[in-house]
């Protein structure tokens, strides 16, 4: 039976790795969406201090902050994504070894 032990061990090494790796990619896509919020909120001060400013400028401030916003959202999307895959592997690993 050590072919079927060795398969079953790198069945649960290949689990484990795929966690970490799902693990990984969530906290990329997690420091990308909180870059991603900040730049917006950074935005938003500039936005703040131009008020009164030129119309051009309040005017290209909003369209940034639109774009950022989008791009915010999107990250947190794939965050959320990543999130899932997680706690997916997550649950398949804890019922392989239960």
């Amino acid at each position: 039976m050590p072919d079927r032990d060795e398969a079953q061990d790198a069945e649960v090494q290949a689990a484990k790795d795929a966690l970490r790796h799902a693990v990984e990619r969530g906290q990329s896509a997690f420091k990308d969406w909180i870059n991603a919020a900040s730049r917006v909120n950074d935005i938003g001060w500039l936005l703040a201090n131009a008020i009164g400013g030129s119309d051009a400028e309040v005017a290209q401030l909003l369209q940034a902050r639109d774009a950022a916003q989008a791009e915010a959202d999107r990250l947190r999307a794939a965050y959320d994504t990543a999130r899932r895959e997680i706690d997916t592997l997550a649950r398949q690993q804890s019922a392989d070894t239960a």
